[in-house]
């Protein structure tokens, strides 16, 4: 809203919820592991737990963490062998907190956007690992966008990732009905790198402010 100056658009912020950026995410050989020892049930509590661990480490003033969870995440953040256990046995309170944050970004009128990138980084060598663990992902996001309207995700995929065969569970089809194809063309790159400046850089903003009507960047 503030970077566009329109008071129409939603009140946002992106979370970081996966990705290879950073250390906050468990490491992807430690994920090409965990679902040899997990069944579908198993990885969709761990991506509940992780979300609701990265929604606490971002904004703690949203998110209250069931004890047990919390302290078995806090030994090992990013081993999902270390509190895995303790999410699932308190299922219902990680459910109960992610509904609480809901209701509060509400009544705050905010929007988290929950981004998941490089997801097939997981598994190059097994499709089969792959394919669980982003299809445990897209089935839970699938019901919880039922469920939520101010806690959202943006799952980026090839698209030969949302074949409705490998992901394995029930309503795979209907992910394409949410999904949206990106593709980019040069002009397109060169206002993303524009507006990242323009993000950071408040003279800059003014100044393409400024000069609105003047050239394109087709032009430069």
């Amino acid at each position: 809203r503030a970077f566009f100056g329109d008071a129409n658009l939603p009140q946002a912020r992106w979370l970081d919820a996966f990705s290879e950026i950073g250390t906050a995410h468990p490491q992807v050989p430690v994920l090409d592991s965990f679902p040899e020892q997990s069944d579908h049930r198993r990885l969709r509590v761990f991506w509940m737990g992780h979300l609701l661990a990265r929604l606490f480490q971002e904004r703690p003033d949203l998110v209250v963490m069931p004890a047990a969870f919390r302290a078995a995440w806090e030994s090992q953040p990013v081993n999902p062998e270390a509190w895995i256990n303790a999410a699932q046995s308190e299922l219902g309170a990680v459910a109960h907190a992610l509904d609480e944050t809901e209701r509060k970004l509400d009544s705050q009128g905010e929007t988290i956007f929950a981004a998941y990138d490089m997801l097939d980084r997981i598994g190059l060598t097994r499709p089969d690992i792959r394919g669980r663990c982003i299809g445990a992902l897209l089935a839970l996001w699938l019901s919880l966008s039922q469920r939520y309207r101010r806690l959202r995700a943006k799952i980026f995929l090839r698209d030969d990732l949302l074949d409705a065969g490998e992901l394995g569970f029930a309503d795979a089809s209907k992910l394409r009905g949410y999904s949206a194809a990106l593709e980019w063309d040069v002009a397109s790159l060169y206002r993303l790198v524009v507006r990242h400046f323009a993000e950071a850089s408040p003279e800059l903003r003014a100044w393409l402010g400024r000069v609105k009507g003047g050239p394109t960047l087709d032009e430069h």
